[in-house]
């Protein structure tokens, strides 16, 4: 009877403190994807430094590749791909892309990245991405950054002609985690709330939302909590 008292008095506690603990950690998990959307856009200024431009979300060499999956490429710099049969995820690939690192380029050591110097300056991997998680953790698909939750980093670059629409944000059939990602990026004002680049992920809930939404908790670089 003593034991069944102190079960149940168990049980009580849990069910009175596992929404608090949930709550808890669902905001610290909040707060480490807001991190990691920091880490990346700090990552793409530092990519714009080297290379005057900020990563591309299309080329028309990978044009089935999501802006993610390329973005994951360009500031870990490997080719994780295994197009040709020989290279595996997080190996160097066996071409360049835009003159960047290519296979002649790796380092020799195991994982994302690569470290080139040249000139006396060191390219990338940027801002340590080469140690972040990634998604999926397999050869058959391209990696891409993901949140504390376990979402894929969406990512965009603003384009002068067609901005968010334009097709350099296109691959394949794939428009964007809404459809029409300039429309999810309008701000009230008729513009757009940034002019560079965007990185979004779904929140909690892993469904993406309108940002005018009162229920909205979706992770972007525009709308990033301090």
């Amino acid at each position: 009877m003593e034991l069944m008292l102190v079960i149940s008095a168990i049980a009580m506690l849990l069910i009175i403190t596992l929404p608090a603990v949930t709550k808890a950690i669902s905001s610290f998990k909040r707060k480490a994807s807001q991190g990691i959307i920091s880490q990346l856009a700090n990552a793409c200024e530092a990519y714009e430094t080297d290379f005057g431009a900020y990563p591309p979300s299309y080329v028309t060499s990978r044009s089935s590749w999501r802006g993610s999956q390329l973005l994951t490429l360009l500031l870990t710099g490997y080719f994780p791909d295994s197009h040709d049969g020989t290279s595996g995820l997080g190996e160097p690939g066996t071409d360049a892309l835009f003159g960047g690192p290519g296979e002649t380029d790796d380092d020799g050591k195991e994982g994302f990245g690569f470290r080139v110097v040249r000139g006396g300056r060191q390219y990338g991997p940027y801002m340590g991405t080469d140690r972040n998680e990634f998604m999926p953790a397999s050869p058959d698909d391209h990696p891409v950054f993901v949140d504390a939750f376990g979402n894929e980093v969406f990512y965009y670059r603003y384009e002068t002609a067609g901005g968010y629409d334009a097709d350099h944000n296109r691959g394949g059939d794939i428009d964007g985690p809404l459809g029409e990602i300039s429309g999810y990026a309008d701000d009230p004002d008729g513009g757009v709330y940034r002019k560079d680049f965007l990185l979004i992920t779904a929140g909690a809930d892993g469904d993406f939302t309108d940002p005018t939404d009162v229920k909205w908790d979706d992770i972007t670089n525009f709308f990033l909590e301090d």
